[in-house]
């Protein structure tokens, strides 16, 4: 049995719950580096896209976790699932609880508590985008509706595309 996660070989920790930003990865191999609160979920445009919210971090300054290759697509799939039931209306703070909801359940199922460590992670996010989280809307799944991206656009003052 593999183990669900590891610590970044990059700073010489072995702790998996001591979290390292994105950027800062030297996971080993079959262990990506994975997100805590998901990229994908503020960002309008692909993983380099600049237009995100005011207090989002950049794609390379989320924290992130050395998650077993398996598990990690695991994770992914049950996050697109709830997310699936929410629809292209769900607001950032939703996507975040969900997101370290299901990360909590992998890393539990395989004996493996973070979850204070992850509530840290979520809680910080919350708190940097601090109104925002409410007013924007979300994905729904990987697909970024064009209802949904006008809808971010128009929060962020920005025009339609």
């Amino acid at each position: 049995m593999r183990v669900v996660a590891v610590g970044n070989n990059k700073n010489g920790d072995d702790d998996p719950c001591n979290f390292h930003k994105h950027n800062d990865k030297k996971c080993p191999e079959g262990y990506p580096s994975h997100h805590i609160i998901q990229d994908m979920f503020f960002r309008i445009g692909g993983r380099s896209s600049l237009l995100r919210p005011n207090g989002a971090p950049t794609l390379g300054d989320g924290m992130s976790i050395c998650l077993e290759k398996d598990s990690h697509r695991d994770l992914h799939d049950a996050i697109d699932a709830r997310l699936e039931k929410l629809g292209p209306t769900a607001n950032l703070f939703d996507l975040a609880d969900i997101s370290a909801d299901e990360l909590k359940k992998i890393l539990n199922a395989k004996g493996l508590n973070c979850d204070d460590e992850i509530d840290a992670v979520r809680d910080k996010f919350k708190n940097d985008l601090g109104s925002k989280g409410r007013e924007l809307l979300g994905r729904s799944a990987n697909k970024l509706g064009r209802s949904a991206e006008d809808a971010l656009r128009g929060s962020w003052g920005l025009p339609p595309k």
